[in-house]
């Protein structure tokens, strides 16, 4: 993957990279962060398991904070919470939520006090879209495995789909 900028449009409401390699991903945090309007404040990772969720996250926050962090996935405590230069970064993992309803719980605090710098990334966020406040990002890590006999490090790429959602979806699953 060339090191030149991606061309990221403000106005455009879906965006998708191909990520090679894991170390292209602070180039995709970057273009990530290019194309999120500012107003957007919350994103949601979603990707079969082993997909790269928390790594692309730990690359956005390296992003941010100048140099490297040390991230830990939130599986376990549901949350962990990153200061940056650029701001807070709120890492939720929601895979272990036993109802959707959970999240009005543990995160309503945090949504009503964001500042406008700061960013909340869910993991596993498609399950609980019918409780995020609209507009929000939906990251898609898509896996794609490939056979590379020459270099098996390179045997699976990711592709980034960014897009925004502007609308709630229109009924909850039950």
């Amino acid at each position: 993957m060339p090191q030149t900028k991606p061309s990221t449009p403000k106005n455009q409401t879906a965006l998708t990279l191909p990520c090679p390699h894991k170390k292209h991903l602070p180039t995709i945090a970057r273009a990530f962060l290019q194309w999120r309007p500012p107003t957007v404040q919350i994103a949601t990772l979603e990707g079969e398991l082993g997909a790269g969720k928390t790594t692309f996250v730990r690359a956005l926050i390296q992003v941010l904070n100048g140099n490297p962090m040390e991230v830990q996935s939130p599986s376990y405590t549901l949350l962990m919470t990153y200061k940056t230069p650029a701001g807070t970064i709120y890492h939720f993992d929601v895979f272990r939520l036993s109802q959707p309803e959970e999240w009005l719980t543990i995160s309503t605090d945090i949504l009503q006090h964001l500042h406008p710098h700061d960013l909340v990334l869910i993991e596993w966020g498609d399950r609980i879209r019918h409780w995020l406040p609209t507009p929000y990002a939906r990251i898609q890590i898509i896996v794609a495995h490939t056979k590379n006999t020459e270099n098996p490090e390179h045997s699976t790429a990711r592709l980034f789909r960014f897009s925004l959602i502007l609308q709630p979806p229109k009924n909850p699953e039950p």
